[in-house]
């Protein structure tokens, strides 16, 4: 436990054992991890049996699959475990990524999703089925932050509006100020904060 630790809480930061608290009810999932396996296959090799013809008539298929590609690429270069650009881990992001858009054609890929799964790969050493898995229940759980309307976040940073106009009045006063709406002063505040912390 210490060096699962070590590997992905020092990368990453502890808002990442949140996450990894809701991927141990996976152990509650009702699925051998050979059936888990062959099922994460199955949506593999849908993906991977498109031909090149087949592809040419599949557009929603070529714009998901560049818009991961382009994600994976830079995905947490800075750590050892991404750091090879033809390294398999890398490989393996863009397979799951890949995958799971089969699994859940209706949601596709969203980006930041490839930011949710690449602590996963590293807890689970690669391991895609298991990977793939873990961001399933991460993503029954999120999902609402990657719709297309974009309803769920919005809601959210209504909430986080709602909470510093009690918590911080003046803060509020000035994002309202800002002539633009909320959501983006907040988005745009958070990610300001975020970047100098």
């Amino acid at each position: 436990m210490v060096e699962l630790r070590r590997k992905f809480v020092l990368p990453y930061g502890s808002i990442c054992w949140v996450i990894f608290r809701s991927i141990l009810l996976l152990s509650s999932v009702p699925r051998s991890p050979i059936k888990k396996s062959a099922e994460y296959l199955v949506y593999k090799n849908q993906w991977q049996s498109i031909t090149p013809e087949q592809e040419t008539h599949f557009s929603k298929f070529r714009d998901r699959r560049h818009r991961i590609q382009k994600d994976v690429v830079r995905t947490d270069r800075h750590l050892e475990f991404y750091g090879d650009a033809e390294g398999d881990n890398l490989k393996s992001l863009s397979n799951v990524l890949m995958s799971y858009i089969f699994f859940n054609f209706d949601l596709g890929y969203v980006q930041g999703m490839n930011d949710l799964l690449a602590p996963l790969l590293v807890i689970y050493n690669g391991n895609e089925a298991d990977a793939f898995w873990a961001f399933k229940v991460v993503m029954d759980k999120l999902s609402h932050n990657f719709e297309r309307d974009q309803q769920g976040i919005h809601s959210q940073l209504q909430r986080l509006g709602h909470l510093i106009h009690v918590v911080d009045p003046k803060f509020h006063k000035f994002l309202g100020s800002l002539s633009l709406s909320l959501s983006l002063s907040l988005s745009l505040s958070l990610s300001l904060s975020l970047s100098l912390s």
